[in-house]
């Protein structure tokens, strides 16, 4: 079992990713392709019923790459030799549909709704007053995070360390009173923990991480290799959104995780011909 639930919906998320450039870009059996997008589908559903909001954007990658890989196969299902494709297509989509109707009557879509609908509610409480929010998931992040731009703008370059954030913490959780502010350790937020405790170089060496990984897959992308370049880009949405509400690099399976399905896109890009993405 993991030891913590962000950080293991936010693996769950890259598996997911990674099954999805698999069954989109690889050039394996059609099989294969379509047992792998419904892994990729079901590893999205576990990563809603974990409840880890941060982890929640790999619902609009998913979206957002399906409808870009069906744009840019418009014309071939527009031929009429591209009947047979369309046939499958429409099954595949009322199947599709189907399986949604089935999981909007499930306790995974209960409890990410719910999940959502406490978060605004949190949210709505810190709106009128931080402090009195900070006692809740989401208004205890939004407290840490407007208490952290001022504690960075008093030292910007160099930060407070690893003792002073800690220090600091301490100060917060008992200026909001605040129970849920002193179990943590850290800022939930990659960026701004970075930057406390590090200063620019911190914020630096987090995004330079990051701006990495985009232009890997930019480079995979230029020299056809799609689904490593698909991959590498969802490993890095990824990073990038989950980062916002958790400091992930705290937990070791979440960067064994990030390595690992990099590693593997890279892998198998050697093993499969190129092709136009």
């Amino acid at each position: 079992m993991p030891t913590h639930p962000i950080p293991w919906a936010g693996s769950l998320a890259m598996v997911s990713a990674f099954l999805l450039a698999l069954s989109l870009k690889s050039d394996f059996s059609v099989g294969c392709r379509r047992l792998w997008f419904w892994g990729g589908l079901f590893a999205v559903m576990a990563v809603l019923a974990s409840q880890s909001r941060g982890a929640y954007a790999i619902v609009f990658w998913w979206l957002g790459v399906c409808a870009h890989h069906l744009f840019l196969r418009r014309s071939a299902l527009a031929n009429p030799k591209g009947h047979a494709r369309r046939s499958n297509i429409f099954v595949s989509a009322i199947v599709l549909f189907m399986a949604l109707l089935v999981f909007g009557q499930t306790t995974v879509f209960e409890r990410a709704s719910q999940s959502l609908h406490d978060a605004a509610q949190e949210i709505s409480v810190s709106q009128q007053s931080t402090a009195q929010g900070s006692n809740s998931s989401v208004g205890a992040r939004i407290y840490m995070w407007q208490q952290s731009l001022s504690a960075i703008a008093e030292s910007p370059w160099i930060g407070h360390g690893h003792d002073g954030r800690r220090q600091l913490l301490e100060d917060w959780a008992v200026a909001a009173n605040s129970q849920e502010i002193q179990r943590l350790g850290h800022v939930h937020n990659e960026y701004l923990h970075q930057w406390l405790d590090h200063g620019l170089w911190g914020l630096s060496s987090q995004l330079l991480y990051l701006l990495g990984l985009v232009l890997l897959a930019w480079q995979l992308h230029r020299n056809n290799l799609g689904m490593a370049a698909l991959a590498v880009g969802g490993m890095a949405f990824v990073h990038m959104t989950s980062s916002l509400t958790n400091v992930n690099f705290a937990h070791n399976y979440y960067t064994a995780s990030l390595s690992l399905f990099v590693s593997l896109s890279l892998c198998l890009s050697q093993l499969t011909p190129k092709r136009a993405v």
